[in-house]
């Protein structure tokens, strides 16, 4: 067994804020290993350090390489699309029952 790095990038809420209420589909996003696609969305749960933290759309993630490169350059293009992606992730979310503001996040994920 390796160990492993991701950065993610996400645009999405965060599990702790979605009210609890039973809402299937939202069962059925964090059930799956794959993307459940909602108003053209493909919408996934996102975890960290093995644990889910919340569900929305991925805009990036990046494996760490074992062989450090140096330090890189920020794409502003990312942050862009990311921010184009909230008030469409938003009605994703309402048309499930999901009325809190979908914001944008990124951690990095370690496991192994």
């Amino acid at each position: 067994m390796g160990t492993y790095a991701h950065y993610r990038v996400w645009v999405g809420v965060q599990l702790v804020d979605i009210p609890s209420a039973d809402n299937n589909t939202v069962d059925q996003i964090l059930e799956s290993s794959d993307s459940i696609e909602i108003n053209g969305l493909a919408v996934t749960a996102f975890g960290m350090h093995g644990a889910q933290v919340g569900i929305g759309v991925e805009v990036l993630d990046f494996e760490w390489e074992t062989v450090e490169t140096g330090p890189s350059e920020f794409d502003i293009a990312l942050y862009e699309k990311a921010r184009n992606l909230v008030s469409k992730v938003n009605n994703a979310l309402r048309s499930i029952g999901i009325l809190v503001d979908s914001k944008i996040y990124h951690h990095i994920d370690l496991g192994g």
